[in-house]
């Protein structure tokens, strides 16, 4: 396993990764990564990722993966004011040509009260990798509204928005 970490300047970083298996004399995985980061919070990620067929190891030996996976990512953070962020992402499965996630989201916080709405659609595999022919497309509206100092209603859906986009930072809806 090689990973190789490279922060450019203030704003631009990059990581490259590389699985290589010296036994059998190939390359399993590979991935590239850039992040853009402005100083007033904006993030942008750029992603691929490749998977030789086979790579993840599944329990019953029928349900390993039978093709090479090719995936593309993209996702954005946006303050557009000083009390609102915007965020959005996309996962693009190359290999058989379709979307794998797809998400929105806005982040309202005021002195006394904070928002976030997500709305995302993503495929559920259905726990079988080796063939895409049962998975589904779920899609879901997420709320959550906190009344500052006296709590919230609603999933949590900051720790989503940090995870859906890596480098970004939001405004604590628990802190007043």
């Amino acid at each position: 396993m090689t990973q190789l970490d490279w922060q450019i300047d203030d704003h631009w970083r990059t990581r490259w990764e590389w699985l290589y298996d010296d036994h059998k004399s190939r390359t399993e995985s590979t991935g590239f990564d850039v992040q853009y980061r402005a100083e007033a919070g904006h993030v942008l990620n750029l992603g691929y990722r490749w998977q030789l067929e086979g790579f993840e190891p599944a329990e019953d030996l029928e349900d390993t993966r039978t093709y090479d996976l090719e995936e593309f990512s993209a996702s954005f953070a946006y303050k557009a004011m000083n009390r609102l962020d915007l965020i959005g992402g996309v996962r693009y499965d190359n290999t058989n040509d379709r979307m794998l996630e797809q998400l929105a989201g806005v982040q309202w916080n005021d002195c006394c009260y904070g928002l976030q709405l997500v709305w995302r659609e993503w495929i559920d595999d259905e726990g079988t990798a080796n063939t895409i022919e049962d998975d589904t497309t779920d899609r879901g509206l997420f709320l959550r509204f906190v009344f500052k100092g006296l709590g919230g209603v609603g999933g949590e859906t900051g720790d989503f928005f940090a995870s859906a986009v890596p480098g970004y930072r939001g405004t604590d809806l628990d802190r007043r």
